[in-house]
């Protein structure tokens, strides 16, 4: 009994302990597989636990060996910090007055370290103006760097505590090769721009969209900070340039519409400044001296500079990104898809082969029927699949509305010639009506000045002369940008005479319409089938020894596919000898010969099918190999 404290009742702590649990003394006999009348006489004192039981009570109820026994707590422990790291934690600048931020406590870390460690911002701001908080960076442009921090911290910290002095110490970059400094700031998206680049990752920070929330939703960063960023936007001394296209997408994905509006402004003002002030942007990648940065936006040569065009930057011009004109176009906000156009449209008016996104005429106005309650779901279908007044037929197709298909294809044009063409009809039917205004304004729109001379002296004979050889001088037939796939379906499988005319090209685009509608709606018959017929319906089918249901839905399948995807035509047995004629005697590529393998199998599953459902006959039957095979291979016909 020396280890127990005798005036300390161990059956007395055992039952507040198990009180403060809310068990019964029977739970607690459970946990320990004692019975409760030994509970009972532990916690009155009539009987002691046995030692054995002391570790498993304490794991229990949460307290040590030594309390069960003696009924004494541990003495807290004093924890004992150092004053940097109690600065820190405390998050308190009064403690700051005698730290050095180089100065390594007993745990060899500084005030930064602790800084980092709490987001002691408020201690971060307040050594932000001390001059022990930056250390030379050794290196030959001598560029004061601040101790511990990465860049990405340092400038989140900065624009939460708004303490931007300490940004522009961190990048005033002197890159030594011309009397201006580049101040170099870029998002995590372009960090590509700088893989290779001669010292790029020294003269760069990369910017993630943290950053960019930390500008566009917190509260904490005030206005001055938010004019330091945007502000001093002229070209080559800019710093925050290069992010702006990025700052721009999270401001309209927050919906930070105040902060939006001010960088749409400043973009549009530093644009305009380097359209005036800058040299003419040319391709630079094939000069002698041509540093990787250039890419970044500048290189220097015979001491000017030079911008040379990169895929999607150029030093001192900002773009709007594709996602954030795409992201407008899903909401419906035309108002901002035009302003970010016209943002764009003025870079490529600048320079052609800068890569900027510009929404279409047809984006735009399919965004604003989405937007039209009173346009149906099949009409917006359509519409959606139109490009420049041409239906794109793929797009069509992939709805799998057969009544949607037929009606989009039979009133609307899949060639930009049906369009010319219509232009050129209504044309020469104001002239047949002596709408010579309806003409007029034709012409002009055309820009047909033999035809306007005509209009204006109402010469009808030589108007009709013009329009009808206009008519037959359209030009072959073509497909503007989103319908280019469609000169994959204008031909015909079947040969036909058609005239070069221009009544001919009709007769051949209707003949392909029509082809399409055919080649549709055979392909949806065998899309239902084929669904339903699948490789694991036929498996079970046949391990369940449904031999002559196998056979006759094999037949079926293989029926749909011919006429679906082949093309074939006719009753089963001549499209199956169409489809094994082609093949000849060589190998498939499936290891069998042709007249021994698949033809052989194919045909007898014909003619076993046709014994079944028909007054044919055969002794030919099929084996569970045989059968397999068939399933293996009609399955991969399509």
């Amino acid at each position: 009994m020396g280890l127990f404290d005798k005036k300390h009742s161990v059956g007395k702590t055992i039952a507040t302990l198990r009180k403060e649990k809310g068990w019964t003394q029977v739970e607690l006999a459970e946990k320990l597989q004692v019975s409760d009348k030994a509970v009972s006489k532990w916690e009155k004192d009539d009987a002691f636990p046995s030692i054995e039981f002391f570790p498993v009570l304490a794991e229990l109820f949460g307290v040590s060996i030594d309390y069960l026994m003696t009924g004494k707590a541990p003495e807290k422990e004093i924890v004992v910090m150092s004053k940097a790291e109690l600065c820190a934690k405390t998050d308190d600048p009064s403690l700051l007055s005698d730290i050095n931020v180089t100065t390594k406590d007993e745990n060899g870390k500084t005030i930064i370290d602790y800084i980092l460690q709490y987001e002691s911002l408020k201690v971060f701001a307040a050594i932000c103006d001390r001059k022990d908080f930056c250390s030379l960076h050794a290196s030959h442009d001598r560029t004061m760097r601040v101790t511990k921090f990465d860049n990405a911290t340092l400038i989140k910290y900065a624009l939460i505590t708004n303490k931007t002095s300490v940004l522009d110490r961190q990048f005033i970059f002197n890159i030594n090769f011309g009397a201006d400094g580049i101040k170099a700031l870029r998002s995590i998206e372009e960090q590509e721009l700088f893989k290779h680049a001669t010292h790029g990752e020294n003269y760069s920070c990369i910017i993630t969209d943290d950053i960019l929330d930390v500008i566009v939703t917190d509260e904490r960063v005030n206005n001055d900070t938010i004019a330091y960023l945007i502000s001093n936007m002229k070209g080559l001394q800019c710093v925050w340039y290069t992010v702006f296209p990025y700052l721009i997408h999270r401001c309209y994905l927050h919906e930070n519409h105040s902060l939006l509006q001010l960088l749409l402004e400043t973009t549009i003002k530093n644009n305009e400044y380097a359209y005036s002030k800058l040299p003419f942007v040319y391709d630079n990648y094939s000069r002698s001296y041509n540093l990787h940065i250039s890419k970044f936006g500048v290189c220097r040569e015979n001491n000017s500079y030079a911008f040379s065009v990169a895929p999607t930057l150029v030093h001192g011009l900002v773009r709007i990104l594709q996602n954030t004109i795409e992201l407008a176009l899903s909401r419906g906000d035309i108002e901002n898809v035009e302003k970010f156009n016209k943002i764009n449209e003025a870079l490529k008016a600048y320079n052609n082969r800068i890569e900027c996104y510009i929404a279409s005429a047809d984006e735009i106005r399919v965004a604003k029927l989405k937007k039209d309650d009173t346009v149906g779901a099949d009409e917006l279908a359509i519409q959606s699949a139109l490009h420049c007044g041409v239906l794109c037929i793929d797009e069509i197709l992939a709805t799998g509305d057969y009544k949607l298909i037929k009606k989009a294809i039979e009133s609307y044009p899949v060639t930009t010639y049906e369009i010319q063409g219509a232009a050129i009809e209504s044309a020469i039917e104001y002239l047949s009506n002596n709408n010579w205004r309806a003409l007029f304004e034709y012409a002009v729109d055309n820009g047909d000045k033999k035809l306007i001379t005509f209009v204006l002296a109402r010469d009808v004979v030589s108007c009709g002369k013009i329009l009808n050889y206009r008519l037959e001088q359209i030009g072959n037939i073509t497909y503007p940008e989103g319908a280019k796939s469609n000169a994959n379906h204008m031909k015909l499988r079947e040969r036909a005479s058609f005239g070069s005319d221009y009544s001919g090209r009709l007769t051949f685009i209707a003949a392909c319409k029509k082809q399409i509608l055919d080649d549709c709606a055979l392909k949806l018959d065998m899309d239902r089938v084929t669904d339903d017929l699948d490789e694991t319906y036929f498996k079970n089918e046949l391990a369940k020894g449904n031999f002559e249901i196998v056979i006759i839905k094999l037949c079926v399948r293989l029926e749909a596919v011919l006429r679906g995807k082949y093309h074939y035509e006719g009753d089963f047995s001549e499209m199956l000898n169409q489809y094994c004629s082609k093949f000849g005697r060589e190998d498939d590529g499936w290891g069998y010969d042709v007249e021994a393998g698949f033809v052989s199998y194919l045909h007898k599953l014909r003619k076993c099918r046709n014994s079944i459902v028909h007054s044919e006959k055969t002794n030919d039957t099929m084996s569970v190999d045989e059968l397999k095979f068939c399933i293996d291979y009609i399955c991969k016909m399509g």
